[in-house]
């Protein structure tokens, strides 16, 4: 999410779990936004409805409005919005995004749950459920068409077009993570790999090695449009099961 107390300082983007991107991915659309991802990963979201329990699961939802973001940090997103973010804690674990214009303006946005999934060995593991999807290569910086699985062979920065659910296949682990969506177009595949995560002062070098993510995202031609009062709800779920 955003600045969790506690954990770092406050400003500070967190490098796992589940880090929010909006309203801009990356440097954004324009290529020269920042912080990287948008504010909403280094702001305080605010406990909405507490948490709740039952013998089942807990839910938590936070909320985060544009009267908390630091006007240093807006950049030229300066629309009226209201966004809640509920967890699910169960069987299976639950994230969805809900971004509301609460202005009188329409705007754009994208966004993307930057989930960090840890794996045993990132060059053993194989990423089903994309065969055939255009993608945006990040590194490259060209579009390809997807093969068969996904292999981590090297730098990995892809923005799928793809409203599929992905299976991360882990043999080391001997499971499978499945990652199911909702109302998300795009699902981003990333991986630094060696020479980028040397690069990194909060990555250790040999972190690529256990670890790999899948996003849950509306970004680049995908990003959404919200007319005055609309919302939009973006939703994933992460299960794992025994066996890769």
């Amino acid at each position: 999410m955003g600045f969790v107390p506690g954990q770092g300082q406050r400003g500070d983007a967190i490098r796992g779990g589940v880090p929010i991107c909006f309203p801009w991915f990356g440097p954004g659309r324009s290529v020269d936004m920042k912080p990287a991802h948008g504010f909403a990963r280094v702001t305080e979201w605010k406990v909405a409805d507490g948490i709740s329990n039952d013998d089942a699961a807990s839910t938590a939802c936070f909320v985060l409005t544009h009267e908390d973001i630091d006007p240093r940090l807006r950049g030229e997103f300066l629309h009226e919005f209201r966004a809640e973010y509920t967890v699910d804690f169960g069987a299976d674990l639950t994230m969805s995004l809900t971004v509301t214009n609460t202005g009188s303006t329409a705007f754009e946005f994208e966004e993307a749950l930057h989930t960090y999934l840890s794996v045993g060995d990132s060059q053993r593991i194989s990423i089903e459920g994309l065969d055939g999807a255009r993608y945006f290569d990040k590194v490259a910086q060209q579009e390809q068409e997807q093969s068969g699985p996904i292999a981590i062979t090297d730098e990995t920065d892809r923005v799928y077009y793809s409203e599929d659910t992905v299976q991360v296949k882990d043999p080391a682990l001997a499971r499978t993570i499945t990652v199911a969506k909702e109302g998300s177009a795009n699902t981003v595949v990333w991986n630094p790999w060696t020479e980028k995560s040397k690069d990194m002062t909060d990555f250790a070098d040999d972190e690529w090695q256990t670890m790999v993510c899948v996003e849950t995202a509306n970004v680049l031609d995908n990003a959404v449009r919200l007319n005055a009062g609309e919302s939009h709800t973006m939703t994933q779920r992460l299960s794992v099961s025994r066996g890769a």
